[in-house]
């Protein structure tokens, strides 16, 4: 059921705090709790990261299956309609590209989380392959699999835009 303006407002003010509009802001984003540093700033424990990549690692595997079952139902022939039952062969050609470039985006997050765990082992995690310099605490707690740092990142993709 659809929510009314006046229920959305009130649900809005609720959630939203009275000192802001609750976009991040300096203020938010300072007091927002990080991943990957524990309290008094100090970095996760090697053990900690471990479980940490472990853990993102089981959640894209599971994904990855998920998508995949609802693909194979999706898949005519399968349990689901064939595309000729939909009437529109382009647009059911479109979601399974989709789907299969979605599935690929996975699969390669999962092969860097494992990458990220061999790095740990060897401890060679957080550093840069390209520079050899530390990567970021924020960059490694938004995407713990990152292998470089943002300015080697960054080269990279000028390079192949260039290219």
């Amino acid at each position: 059921m659809a929510k009314t303006p006046e229920h959305q407002q009130r649900t809005d003010a609720e959630r939203i705090p009275a000192t802001g509009s609750g976009k991040l802001d300096s203020h938010a984003t300072e007091s927002a709790p990080r991943r990957r540093t524990q309290r008094g700033g100090r970095r996760a424990s090697p053990e900690q990261t471990r479980e940490h990549l472990l853990s993102e690692r089981r959640a894209a595997v599971e994904e990855l299956a998920r998508l995949t079952r609802a693909a194979e139902r999706e898949e005519p022939g399968g349990t689901g309609e064939s595309p000729f039952e939909e009437g529109d062969v382009a647009q059911a050609t479109e979601r399974v590209d989709m789907s299969l470039m979605h599935r690929a985006r996975i699969a390669e997050r999962i092969n860097r989380l494992t990458r990220g765990l061999e790095r740990l082992a060897h401890g060679e995690y957080g550093t840069c392959e390209e520079c050899g310099r530390a990567i970021e605490p924020a960059r490694l707690a938004a995407m713990p699999e990152v292998a470089v740092c943002r300015d080697c990142q960054e080269r990279r993709e000028r390079r192949e835009r260039a290219a």
